[in-house]
């Protein structure tokens, strides 16, 4: 022990730690259970839907190359106001 440390603070500190890295933790383990349950593609950034996006492209691909299929397979659309609608709703190369 030493007289001009604050133990008391220290603690709290690591108790503020482990509680940000438990809710992070959470979050990883939600993203994960959403993303197995309904695709990659079910949980992606703004960025991934503008031009030039490559996300949603590489998802569907295997070792960086094309799963076998000549288009990309979105699980997703965007619909006239730039919300994401789910693509099996809706026949092929259709909008909202």
């Amino acid at each position: 022990m030493d007289l001009f440390t604050d133990y008391e603070a220290l603690e709290r500190e690591k108790a503020e730690r482990k509680a940000a890295e438990e809710k992070e933790r959470n979050l990883q383990r939600v993203t994960l259970l959403i993303q197995e349950r309904y695709g990659k593609n079910a949980m992606l950034k703004g960025m991934n839907f503008l031009e030039g996006g490559t996300t949603r492209e590489r998802n569907g691909q295997i070792g960086g190359h094309r799963a076998g299929t000549d288009e990309m397979d979105d699980s997703f659309r965007l619909n006239k106001t730039g919300a994401a609608t789910a693509a099996d709703s809706q026949e092929e190369g259709e909008w909202e």
